[in-house]
């Protein structure tokens, strides 16, 4: 019978040779044969381990045989660590795939050196996410573990009121974040989570920049860099005695003004509150004692004033400290050497977390 022809493996005819073959064409067949393996294998340079799985609930020393094994790591018992073996630079493309399971996290160990986690070289990877494979990579000279979680580590996100930490994350509460049990957060952020408790995210002057300073004359706090907290305080956003502009009164304005401090009231006519003035001319039968208030009938002229308890107005434009208050068509009060704004505008309360892996 004819040697048939074929390029690759699934050319092959599995009923050729047939018993009536000539022994002479037995080399054909094996030449044939030997031609479509190395089409379909053309790079095949080591032994291609065919899928398998594991399971494993402790520690573990993955050899280089479990090539192409899929892991699945239950770690309700406790912490596990998967150790990755020593490989070679023509076994570049070795790789494993990895399921974990359990509430405990999994940590992934290059033989030495660095395993690069996501775009982060940490000397062990964690993965604690649950029910999402990922695969452990050799790339002729580097380790690669892929991650589970998409956002970059040390993204903020915010989470719906009622909703669990979702495992990955932390809260942002300023709580440390060691190393030890966090790598890629340590390596990329630093060891101490952000703390957003009951503040308002602002975004930089200069988005990407090193330097994040908020301009003053846009936000009306003092300038910080990134990951500076500013308006501290326990009432509300805190303006400084240095940022508070004056408070002018305009026109005429019937009322008063008490307060002190330096300055008091400029520009104005009057600056005394309600008051009386005294008698200043010696008086005559039927008189009352100096300072007191009220009409009065007296026999010696030349007295001050006449009028009881009154104030007077204020006329043009009056200028009045903080540390003071005015009252009448226009009122402002301003107490202490700081102003609390209490005042929000219509805020959503919830929980911030921080990715850590």
């Amino acid at each position: 019978m004819p040697l048939e022809t074929g390029t690759y493996v699934n050319d092959l005819v599995v009923t050729n040779p047939p018993g009536t073959d000539l022994k002479s064409q037995g080399d054909d067949h094996l030449t044939l044969i030997k031609r479509v393996l190395k089409n379909t294998f053309p790079n095949a340079t080591r032994a291609f381990p065919l899928p398998t799985g594991l399971s494993k609930t402790s520690d573990y020393a993955v050899s280089a045989s479990d090539q192409n094994a899929l892991l699945l790591i239950n770690t309700n018992s406790g912490t596990v660590n998967l150790s990755m073996p020593t490989l070679l630079t023509a076994d570049e493309g070795w790789s494993i795939r990895i399921i974990k399971i359990g509430i405990n996290p999994l940590f992934i160990f290059p033989p030495s050196g660095f395993i690069v986690s996501g775009p982060i070289n940490v000397t062990k990877a964690r993965r604690n996410v649950s029910g999402i494979m990922f695969s452990v990579v050799w790339v002729g000279g580097t380790w690669w573990c892929e991650r589970v979680v998409r956002e970059p580590v040390g993204t903020v996100i915010q989470l719906s009121p009622g909703m669990a930490l979702p495992v990955g994350y932390e809260f942002a509460s300023g709580q440390s974040l060691p190393a030890a049990s966090y790598p890629e957060f340590a390596a990329l952020v630093g060891g101490v989570a952000p703390d957003l408790r009951e503040k308002v995210i602002a975004g930089s002057t200069n988005l990407g920049g090193t330097i994040g300073l908020i301009t003053p004359a846009r936000c009306n706090i003092n300038p910080g860099n990134l990951g500076y907290s500013a308006g501290a305080g326990t009432d509300g956003w805190q303006m400084l005695l240095s940022q508070m502009p004056s408070l002018v009164l305009s026109g005429s304005s019937a009322g008063s003004f008490s307060g002190g401090g330096s300055g008091g009231v400029t520009g104005s006519t009057d600056s005394q509150g309600s008051h009386s003035h005294g008698y200043t001319a010696t008086l005559g039968a039927g008189a009352v004692a100096p300072g007191a208030v009220g009409a009065q009938i007296f026999s010696t002229p030349g007295t001050t004033d006449l009028a009881g308890a009154h104030a007077h107005n204020i006329s043009g434009t009056a200028t009045v400290n903080v540390s003071g208050s005015y009252s009448g068509s226009a009122s402002c009060n301003l107490n202490g050497s700081n102003i609390f704004i209490s005042n929000m505008p219509p805020t959503f309360i919830c929980h911030h977390a921080v990715v850590v892996e």
